[in-house]
């Protein structure tokens, strides 16, 4: 049973050892006797010949098994995150107005943080959701409106939000803009 365990821990060495001990026993099998006579191998191969065999198939081997377990990893990474964007657009699109109004202080403000009542219900729900993130443990509270913590939006659903999406036109008029802040938050103008 010892043996079978110190096989498994001895597969744990990184990668880039068994892929160069298959490139050292590969050129010890099949280097050509010239290459072998230059570097002063003839001894060393005569000694230990019997073993880069298998000490080729066995690294080979374990370099290809990781390769192809690396592939997998990338591909199962790939769909993970093609799952989550898709996933995230759909919240995204299926945001209310009050949702859409506190994503879009962010624009407003133009800054990645922000302080906001982690306790209100539309902040709440859009932390719960993942669209938000609470940056610090530290805030304060503010009677009537609840705890203040400063507040970003999730660094892989940024890229995601697009300020068209929030009802917010890349350049608004002045009306456009005078209804954006009437719809802000009853909050908003508490903290910023």
């Amino acid at each position: 049973m010892e043996i079978v365990k110190s096989l498994f821990d001895f597969t744990k060495l990184p990668t880039k050892i068994f892929f160069l001990i298959a490139l050292l026993s590969g050129f010890l099998l099949f280097a050509t006797e010239a290459a072998i006579q230059s570097l002063k191998l003839q001894g060393f191969i005569d000694k230990y010949g019997s073993y880069f065999g298998i000490a080729f198939l066995f690294s080979t081997g374990l370099t290809v098994m990781n390769f192809f377990m690396w592939l997998i990893g990338q591909g199962n990474h790939y769909r993970q995150e093609r799952k989550f964007k898709g996933e995230i657009r759909g919240i995204i699109s299926g945001l209310g107005p009050i949702e859409k109004s506190v994503l879009r202080e962010f624009f407003l403000y133009n800054q990645s943080t922000l302080t906001m009542p982690i306790d209100d219900a539309v902040v709440a729900g859009l932390i719960n959701q993942g669209l938000l993130v609470q940056a610090s443990s530290l805030g304060r509270h503010r009677i009537p409106y609840g705890m203040f913590f400063p507040v970003s939006i999730n660094r892989d659903v940024k890229p995601l939000i697009k300020r068209e999406s929030l009802g917010y036109p890349s350049k608004p008029t002045n009306e456009e803009m005078n209804k954006l802040l009437e719809l802000r938050p009853y909050w908003s103008q508490l903290e910023h």
